[in-house]
């Protein structure tokens, strides 16, 4: 069933607004621990991995990898990160959190518990609102998906489909 144009921005629109928002407060605090809130998550990742490649590093931050190359190499010139040729395809390169990547994330998830604690984004919403919403954003989540995902392969000449 097709939506007004209208009630499609006012719902993206305030989606949009409530994740800036909130990136933009964990951003002023995890800059006091001196890295972007986008240097953050490839140091958590990385942390929980051997290694990524730069091509992994630009689909979790959902940027292309341009994108992902400058974050990758400012982490590289903090010393936050190695980059290294993998041995397995010496075309492609492997990104491995340092000593002193994880002396830095540890001080920004130290300082993000704090912020977390002291202010939750959701605590205007009954757990029933909150089970909701999190149902809804979820099922928002994989038709978009779904939807990308048949654009991706009519590009690669399947057909794609009309939104029913």
């Amino acid at each position: 069933m097709a939506r007004k144009p209208q009630q499609q921005s006012i719902i993206l629109g305030s989606m949009g607004r409530v994740f800036l928002s909130w990136r933009r407060y964990l951003q002023r605090h995890v800059a006091k621990a001196g890295c972007s809130i986008q240097q953050y998550h490839v140091l958590r990742q990385l942390r929980r991995r051997d290694c990524l490649r730069p091509s992994d590093i630009a689909a979790m931050l959902f940027c292309d990898r341009p994108t992902a190359s400058v974050v990758i190499h400012n982490l590289r010139a903090a010393g936050w990160v190695s980059v290294m040729p993998d041995p397995a395809n010496g075309k492609q390169r492997q990104v491995r959190i340092t000593e002193e990547g994880v002396r830095i994330l540890t001080a920004a998830e130290a300082l993000l518990s704090e912020v977390r604690a002291a202010f939750d984004p959701i605590s205007c919403l009954t757990d029933d609102e909150a089970r909701q919403l999190s149902g809804l954003l979820r099922k928002m989540e994989e038709h978009v998906v779904r939807r990308d995902s048949q654009v991706e392969n009519s590009e690669e000449g399947g057909e794609i489909e009309r939104d029913s």
